[in-house]
C-alpha cells in the first residue's frame, strides 16, 4: 500500500463540531542525558470531552531532519512518511471513551548535535596542516587560517554546550543553535579546504580531505547527464473510509503526489482528476471533488505512476568508474597517499550502497529510501569533485617539474606596472624621434 487516507467527517459538518477532539503537540527534553546521548520527546495528547465514545485520527509531523532510524520509541503509534512534505510523521486511529484522555510519547534521537569526533577531526587536521606549512612561504597565511578555525571551534562548542538538552535548554533554542553551528561548521570546512589546497600547491600530502571549497565545481556526474533506464511502475493506493455507521458522507478527496511526479508520469488515475497546483511549484495532485460515501463504506483508488525513484544503478556505475580512474591517477603521482586512501573509502561507500537491500513494496518508505540514497550519492559525487579540484595544483607541479604556484597580488601588480612603464618609455622615444624628423 503506497499511502492511505481515511475520512472520518464530512466537509459539510458544522463548524461548532470542530475542536471536540484536540491534539496537543510539543517538544520536550528528557532530563539527565549527556549531550552525545540525549533524546527529544514528542508529546501528543488526545482528549474526548463528550459523553459518548469517539474515534480520532492522530497525526503529527516529526521535526525536520528526523529519519526512520532516529525514532527510538513510537509508544504504540505508527511511523509513516509524507512524500509531498518529504518528512516522517506518526499516525494512529484511537478509540476514546467518554471524557477519556490518551497521551503518547514519541522518543527520538537528538540529531541536532554536532558530533564531538567530527569537531576534533577538523581541529586536528587544521593543526597538522598549519605545522606542515609553517616553514613554507604559505606559513603565515596557514597559521592565520588555523587560528581562525580554532576561534570558531571555541564559539561553536560554547554555543552547543549552552543550548544543549543536558543544560536544560528549550527544544526550539536547542534546534536553533544547531543550525547556527551548522553555518559555523561550513565556514570552518571552507577554511580547512583552503589549507588543504595550500599543502597540495606545495607538493605536500595534506592528509584526509575534510575541507570544502566555497566555489567548488558542481558535483561530478549530475543525474541529468546520465542516461536513465526505462522506469518501472508504482501503485499509489488511496483509501477513503466513512467511519459513521449510520450517516452518508460527501467529501472532497485530494491527494498530493510525490514531487518527482509530473502529469505525464500518471499512467492511470483510476477515475480521479489529475491537476497541477501552480502555487506550490507545480505540485501534481489527484482530485475527486464530490465523493459520496455510504455509511461505513470504504473506497480504494489505485493510481499507477511511473517509478521515478529506483533509477540509481547507472549513476552508481558511473560514480564508481570515475572514482576508480581518479584513484589510478593519484597512485601514479606517488605523492598523496592520504588522498588515495580517501578515494578508497569513497569507492567502498559506493560498493556498500550497491550491495544494500532495496525495498520491494511500493509504499511511502520506498520513496523515502530512494530519496535518501540519492542524497548519499550526491555527497559521494561532491567528494569526487573535491578531489578532482584539489589535485589540479599537484598535477600541474608534477607535470612541469617546478613550483608553478600563481603569483601573489603584489607581484601581479608589479609586473603590470613594469609593462606599462616599458610601453610608456617606448612611446616617448617614438614621439621624440618623430618630432625630431619633423623639425629637420
Amino acid at each position: 500500500m503506497f499511502c492511505d487516507r481515511k475520512v472520518s467527517s464530512s466537509a459539510r459538518v458544522p463548524v461548532a463540531l470542530a475542536g471536540l477532539l484536540t491534539v496537543a503537540v510539543l517538544l520536550a527534553p528528557l532530563a539527565g542525558y549527556a549531550v552525545t546521548t540525549s533524546t527529544v520527546e514528542l508529546r501528543i495528547s488526545v482528549v474526548n470531552p463528550l459523553d459518548r465514545e469517539q474515534s480520532k485520527e492522530v497525526r503529527s509531523n516529526l521535526p525536520s531532519g528526523i529519519g526512520a532510524g532516529d525514532v527510538l520509541d513510537l509508544d504504540g503509534l505508527e511511523l509513516r512518511y509524507d512524500t509531498s512534505q518529504d518528512r516522517f510523521y506518526v499516525y494512529r486511529v484511537v478509540n476514546l471513551e467518554p471524557k477519556q484522555r490518551r497521551d503518547f510519547r514519541v522518543t527520538m534521537r537528538d540529531v541536532w548535535v554536532l558530533p564531538e569526533e567530527t569537531l576534533t577531526a577538523l581541529e586536528e587536521q587544521a593543526g597538522s596542516l598549519s605545522d606542515l606549512l609553517r616553514d613554507t612561504d604559505e606559513g603565515a597565511a596557514a597559521v592565520a587560517k588555523a587560528q581562525a578555525i580554532q576561534e570558531d571551534m571555541v564559539a561553536l562548542r560554547g554555543r552547543q554546550a549552552r543550548y544543549s538538552i543536558a543544560a536544560g535548554a528549550r527544544a526550539a533554542d536547542h534546534i536553533r543553535a544547531y543550525h547556527i553551528n551548522r553555518a559555523t561548521l561550513e565556514a570552518i570546512r571552507q577554511r580547512l579546504g583552503k589549507l588543504e589546497n595550500m599543502a597540495l600547491g606545495q607538493g605536500l600530502d595534506p592528509g584526509r580531505l575534510l575541507g570544502t571549497l566555497a566555489h567548488a565545481p558542481r558535483p561530478a556526474l549530475d543525474p541529468d547527464e546520465i542516461e536513465q533506464p526505462n522506469a518501472g511502475e508504482a501503485v499509489m493506493r488511496i483509501t477513503v473510509r466513512n467511519t459513521s455507521p449510520d450517516r452518508p458522507r460527501s467529501v472532497v478527496l485530494r491527494r498530493d503526489l510525490p514531487r518527482e511526479i509530473k502529469p505525464q508520469d500518471v499512467l492511470d488515475a483510476d477515475g480521479l482528476e489529475v491537476a497541477v497546483d501552480p502555487s506550490r511549484d507545480g505540485m501534481v495532485y489527484v482530485l475527486y471533488d464530490d465523493l459520496e460515501l455510504a455509511p461505513a463504506e470504504t473506497r480504494i483508488f489505485e493510481v499507477r505512476l511511473r517509478d521515478r525513484w529506483n533509477v540509481h544503478e547507472p549513476r552508481i556505475d558511473a560514480l564508481e568508474e570515475v572514482a576508480s580512474e581518479l584513484l589510478d591517477r593519484v597512485r601514479g603521482m606517488e605523492a598523496y597517499p592520504s588522498v588515495a586512501s580517501y578515494l578508497d573509502d569513497v569507492i567502498s561507500e559506493i560498493e556498500a550502497i550497491r550491495a544494500e537491500p532495496v525495498p520491494e513494496t511500493l509504499d511511502d518508505r520506498y520513496v523515502a529510501f530512494f530519496r535518501a540514497r540519492g542524497q548519499r550519492l550526491d555527497e559521494l559525487a561532491e567528494k569526487i569533485g573535491r578531489v578532482e579540484s584539489a589535485l589540479r595544483p599537484g598535477e600541474r607541479e608534477q607535470r612541469l617539474g617546478f613550483d608553478v604556484r600563481p603569483p601573489d597580488p603584489r607581484t601581479t601588480w608589479l609586473v603590470i606596472y613594469v609593462i606599462l612603464g616599458f610601453l610608456g618609455v617606448v612611446s616617448l622615444l617614438f614621439f621624440l624621434r618623430w618630432y625630431g624628423k619633423e623639425r629637420s
